[in-house]
């Protein structure tokens, strides 16, 4: 199932503030990918451990490409 950063947020009652110091991202990188822009693959995996969800929870394509190479 796949959901966005929004909804994962909004469920735990967290702001992107709190995700940005569980993911050790600055303010403008969590809200560039909060808004669905274009952020690295690095940026997507802290996000991922920050919520404790997997990768392709909140990016398919993302997590998919690292389960074929793992």
């Amino acid at each position: 199932m796949t959901r966005t950063i929004p909804e994962i947020l909004a469920e735990r009652g967290m702001s992107q503030g709190e995700l940005g110091r569980r993911a050790g991202l600055s303010r403008i990188t969590v809200y560039q990918a909060y808004r669905g822009k274009s952020v690295s693959m690095e940026t997507l995996v802290k996000i991922a451990a920050a919520l404790e969800v997997p990768l392709s929870q909140i990016a398919p394509e993302a997590g998919k490409a690292i389960e074929a190479v793992a």
